[in-house]
């Protein structure tokens, strides 16, 4: 207890051995990070590792001469280095060797003209995955300081690069990356053209103290408190990775997802959703099987939580969820009502779900 709140401990553990990565080494063992993509924990790592007594074994593309490296772009000092070992032919990631647009070393005109073509190919996402991005993009707020998880919501990221509108708001992921164009997939975590590439604690510094206006976020399940499961699904336990420290302390979470999951297909033409086959596996259910977001907490808190579908929005009200609007297309009782396990509040007139940015 500190204060009036009551809070986890958690115990520090030593750390035997920090397996890093760097771009280049110095004679001295010092290590720069100027050509990766993310600078993640690896000081925090090599500290962890150093000050418990254990190795820290750092892998660079080469070694560099006594002083070649400036001061500031030495991320991890050769006092905390052990051993170096040099692979020559080491690739920035997995899907190729070297782009400096993702390391952040391509600036000043060459990046500006890349950041204004960055509309050029268009929305790519389509169907359920567009009509959530669609929606959910009407939450953003000009200036706002905005974090995008992985899954759907990156459908977010990519629609306001297609509109060319990346400036308009303070784009962060908890890699450590700002700004920029967000990449998704196998690569995300990864920006091209960031502003800025700080360390992830650092960066959920900010997050923990409440620097987030703004955080859409994936769910696999939700029940009618506003309590959500990412966490154990299918009675699997999987890594929540961030979204605990993002959720509980964004100002606004904006939870993207599909309504049901296994086997759902759909048709959206003509700004209207129609439901071909339902799923088989349904989120919306009576009680979460873990609650890695509490809707209590977030009431108690001031949060203001949405969650967006293809189907429909719900907005968290101390009454619980409250069914908000309903996309053109979909019929309340047989697709909405129906196919949930809990019964939202329903009061008042339901709103028509906006499909696209002019409705």
């Amino acid at each position: 207890m500190i204060g009036e709140r009551t809070l986890l401990r958690y115990l520090p553990f030593p750390v035997d051995i920090a397996a890093l990565r760097g771009s280049y080494a110095d004679a001295d063992g010092n290590i720069s990070m100027e050509e990766e993509p993310a600078n993640l924990e690896a000081f925090a790592l090599a500290l962890a590792a150093h000050n418990s007594g254990g190795k820290v074994i750092v892998q660079v593309r080469s070694l560099v001469e006594r002083g070649r490296l400036p001061a500031r772009q030495v991320r991890i000092p050769g006092a905390l280095v052990d051993a170096v070992v040099v692979v020559p032919d080491q690739q920035q990631c997995h899907a190729f060797l070297y782009d400096p647009a993702i390391s952040g070393q391509k600036g000043g005109e060459a990046a500006e003209e890349e950041r204004k073509g960055e509309g050029r190919e268009g929305f790519e996402a389509s169907g359920a995955r567009a009509v959530i991005a669609y929606r959910a993009a009407r939450e953003l707020k000009e200036n706002a300081v905005i974090n995008f998880g992985f899954g759907i919501p990156d459908g977010v990221a990519k629609l306001v690069a297609a509109r060319g509108e990346t400036d308009r708001y303070y784009q962060t992921i908890e890699h450590g990356t700002y700004g920029g164009e967000l990449l998704d997939g196998a690569l995300f975590g990864f920006a091209r053209n960031a502003s800025c590439m700080i360390d992830s604690p650092s960066q959920f510094d900010l997050y923990s103290g409440g620097g987030l206006d703004i955080a859409f976020l994936g769910f696999g399940e939700m029940d009618g408190a506003g309590n959500v499961n990412v966490s154990r699904l299918g009675g699997v336990t999987v890594g929540p990775g961030g979204f605990m420290d993002i959720a509980q302390n964004a100002r606004k979470v904006v939870f993207c997802g599909t309504f049901e999951a296994k086997g759902v297909a759909y048709e959206v033409s003509e700004g209207r959703v129609r439901i071909g086959r339902y799923g088989q596996v349904r989120k919306m259910v009576e009680e979460v099987d873990q609650i890695t977001f509490s809707g209590r907490q977030a009431m108690a808190t001031g949060q203001e939580v949405i969650c967006v579908t293809e189907r429909a929005v719900f907005e968290l009200t101390p009454e619980g969820m409250r069914l908000r609007e309903v996309a053109p297309g979909i019929d309340v009782q047989a697709d909405v009502l129906d196919r949930m396990d809990f019964a939202p509040v329903v009061g008042g007139e339901i709103a028509v779900m906006p499909m696209a940015a002019g409705d």
